[in-house]
């Protein structure tokens, strides 16, 4: 059966790397992070000074819920992450053969946010796009600077020291800003992200902003790179949290610039 969105997840990837390898730019410097994030980037096995391009996240017992009390199911996840422009795209598919084969794509590729999503690999269910999601995947993009740690050193990202162990991020393109806070342990770990710049899409489809948040569990190494090998996604609704995505980092792969 032809996957429409895997093939469309690949010409995306194409784009990105076209519009990445022409685009190009002097990282921050690192001595002007925060004193908190220098020592987390150093403690991930980066020394501030490599010009990344791009990241592949391997994901393995990944799975998503659709409701607060629903049923996991177990997802197929890749995903690839581009820094000199901000760009990202995951494509995510049912596990197992399920009764109901869904796959999709989650982009934000030229200042464009998009979520797409069909059944059986061939009926459209969602084509999520607008300011809401421009937003959303540029927060997104910043709560990974917990694994991509280079994101730090992007010039579209400012940032704003709360305390000894919370940080406030800022990433901003073509207009579109984004903001969410990290906090850290006491040996300089990010355990978790916060935001109020997502938006969750209740019963009747309205959009509304809702604290997101990110949770990381343990460290780990791969070759010679640190980072933390769970990831939950969390919705702070009123009721109580929702967490609607789970996953385990199996790898990343780092591109430096040529």
């Amino acid at each position: 059966m032809c996957n429409l969105l895997k093939t469309q997840f690949s010409e995306l990837l194409e784009q990105a790397k076209q519009v990445t390898h022409q685009t190009y730019s002097e990282n921050k410097d690192f001595q002007s992070l925060p004193d908190v994030l220098k020592k987390y980037i150093l403690g991930c096995g980066f020394n501030g000074r490599e010009k990344i391009r791009s990241a592949t996240i391997k994901w393995k017992d990944t799975a998503l819920r659709m409701k607060k009390d629903g049923v996991w199911k177990p997802m197929i996840c890749l995903q690839h992450n581009f820094l000199p422009e901000p760009i990202r795209c995951t494509y995510m598919k049912n596990k197992n053969f399920q009764l109901m084969p869904m796959e999709a794509i989650d982009s934000y590729i030229h200042g464009k946010g998009n979520m797409k999503v069909n059944l059986f690999y061939l009926f459209p269910v969602a084509n999520s796009a607008g300011k809401q999601i421009d937003q959303a995947e540029l927060v997104t993009m910043l709560a990974e600077t917990i694994f991509v740690p280079n994101y730090a050193l992007q010039h579209y990202i400012k940032w704003e020291v709360i305390d000894d162990l919370a940080i406030k991020g800022t990433i901003t393109d073509r207009g579109t800003s984004a903001s969410g806070t990290f906090y850290f342990n006491e040996s300089f770990e990010i355990i978790r992200f916060e935001t109020h710049d997502r938006f969750f899409s209740g019963s009747k489809g309205k959009y509304e902003k809702i604290r997101w948040t990110v949770l990381v569990g343990p460290y780990i190494n791969h070759n010679g790179k640190r980072f933390p090998q769970t990831f939950k996604a969390v919705w702070n609704i009123e009721n109580g949290d929702y967490e609607y995505f789970k996953g385990e980092i199996d790898s990343i792969d780092f591109l430096n610039n040529e």
